[in-house]
């Protein structure tokens, strides 16, 4: 029995070399591993095309000066640029405003024997005020106010041309006095505070002005200033 045990052996020896041989000739392949996922993209995003907006708006409210002149009216149009950079937070605006405040008062004349005179001003002003606004984008997130989501504050500074003509009228002893008028440019500064608020295809503005100017005219008289604080509300699109 161990004979032919043995013989057996030796003749399986050889197939199984014989085996071995093919198997490393004609190797089985291994399964691919599995594909790997990557969280980075392969490419940047493009760059973005914002290239601003234009804005147009009109304003309305009412100013009260700062020196002899009385509480008035004033209204006002203004176009600009919403520029892009910081979505849209810096904006270029160019704004028209017209007001005419008056003053009235009487005086003595040593010209006339101490006689008693009236006098009104009317004083005329077109503005022309190029202003730059930065605008508090994503004020909700910043101050935790859910309901603040279309609210936009807003400030700014900017001179203020100011286009003056000065009509002055008057009487005395019932008789009326000739009216002098005077033109004048002068120069000043505004100072801008607001908000908007997203409604309609566009936002309600909210604003309160400080501006100064210089009016020290002859018609004016001496130390007549157009400073004041204007309160104004409005409309603003972007297109």
């Amino acid at each position: 029995m161990k004979t032919i045990l043995a013989i057996a052996a030796l003749a399986a020896a050889p197939l199984a070399a014989l085996a071995q041989a093919q198997a490393q000739a004609h190797p089985v392949p291994l399964p691919p591993p599995p594909a790997r996922t990557s969280t980075t993209p392969t490419t940047a995003p493009a760059a973005g095309s914002d290239v601003g907006a234009l804005l147009v708006g009109v304003k309305a409210g009412g100013i009260v000066p700062f020196s002899k002149l009385g509480a008035n009216a004033v209204g006002a149009v203004e176009v600009g640029w919403l520029l892009p950079w910081m979505e849209r937070s810096f904006a270029a605006v160019l704004e028209i405003a017209y007001a005419q405040p008056t003053a009235s008062g009487g005086a003595g004349d040593p010209r006339v024997g101490g006689a008693a005179y009236d006098w009104k001003l009317t004083q005329r002003e077109l503005v022309i005020a190029p202003t730059g606004l930065y605008r508090l984008r994503g004020f909700a997130a910043l101050t935790g106010l859910p309901w603040a989501g279309g609210l936009v504050p807003y400030a700014g500074i900017g001179p203020r041309l100011y286009l003056l003509q000065s009509r002055v009228s008057g009487s005395a002893g019932g008789q009326a006095m000739a009216t002098t008028t005077e033109q004048a440019t002068k120069l000043g500064f505004g100072v801008p505070l607001g908000a908007e608020l997203a409604l309609g295809p566009g936002s309600l503005t909210g604003e309160l002005l400080l501006e100064y100017g210089a009016l020290d005219t002859a018609a004016a008289g001496s130390g007549t200033t157009t400073a004041g604080l204007a309160l104004r509300v409005g409309y603003r699109m972007t297109f």
